[in-house]
């Protein structure tokens, strides 16, 4: 289950970021502020990097520069990996939580009409009902049997006729158009594909000791529905005026 492809894209995109912050004069250590007894830590980091960024020039080289200097590690990597999970070492970690703690300062702390409501990752299942996230938020895959790539129906369609607007079908009728215009995989070329499957976006979980359908619960999949849930509460608890 190891994405080691995805690990190393990853991980290109956020030096990526930090190189357009600039690790130079002004660079992110410069302006995001950090722990006194932090300073001498990043001060030679800060040289490291400078002298390094030369050699930078391939994936496998930004993951062992993450990987010997603390900043993200392959979850679960002593047993194999697990795809799309990374762990922040020590220095990955307090400058994830820097940038975190500048946001918050900037949007919320600076700002008269801005409160922060940190929620629970889990919410009853009426929540998602109700904004009708169990009823339509998933992707229809299909799979290429030629060369077992993993495409979205949708999207495959589009790609081969951006007229034929996919959205508006039905599964049916998006198995129907890839099968009546041979559609071809972008990947191998073949047009060999499985049936169109449904793959839910919501990491679904159970509470209690069994497995009941009466306990299944989701993992939170957005950030809105928190604060939608406790709106009200947070324009009462101090006669605050909230943005709406």
């Amino acid at each position: 289950m190891y994405n080691q492809n995805g690990y190393y894209a990853w991980v290109l995109e956020l030096l990526a970021k930090l190189v357009q912050m600039g690790f130079n004069d002004t660079s992110i250590f410069s302006h995001i502020k950090v722990f006194n007894e932090q300073s001498d830590v990043l001060r030679y980091l800060k040289e490291k990097i400078k002298r390094k960024r030369d050699n930078m020039k391939d994936l496998k080289t930004l993951v062992n520069y993450c990987k010997q200097y603390g900043f993200i590690f392959q979850g679960s990597e002593i047993y194999g990996g697990l795809a799309n999970t990374w762990d922040y070492g020590p220095m990955g970690a307090r400058l994830k939580n820097n940038v975190k703690d500048t946001w918050r300062k900037r949007f919320i702390q600076e700002r008269r009409n801005a409160y922060e409501v940190d929620a629970a990752i889990l919410m009853h299942p009426r929540v998602w009902e109700a904004s009708g996230h169990v009823a339509s938020f998933s992707d229809p895959l299909i799979d290429c049997k030629e060369c077992k790539m993993r495409h979205r129906a949708d999207n495959l369609i589009d790609d081969f006729d951006p007229d034929a607007h996919a959205d508006g079908m039905t599964q049916e009728e998006m198995m129907q158009y890839i099968q009546e215009h041979h559609v071809p995989c972008p990947h191998c070329g073949h047009s060999d594909f499985t049936s169109i499957r449904q793959f839910n976006l919501m990491f679904e979980t159970y509470r209690g000791v069994t497995e009941d359908a009466k306990n299944k619960v989701y993992l939170r999949p957005e950030n809105a529905q928190r604060g939608i849930r406790q709106f009200l509460k947070c324009t009462t608890f101090d006669e605050s005026k909230v943005t709406v």
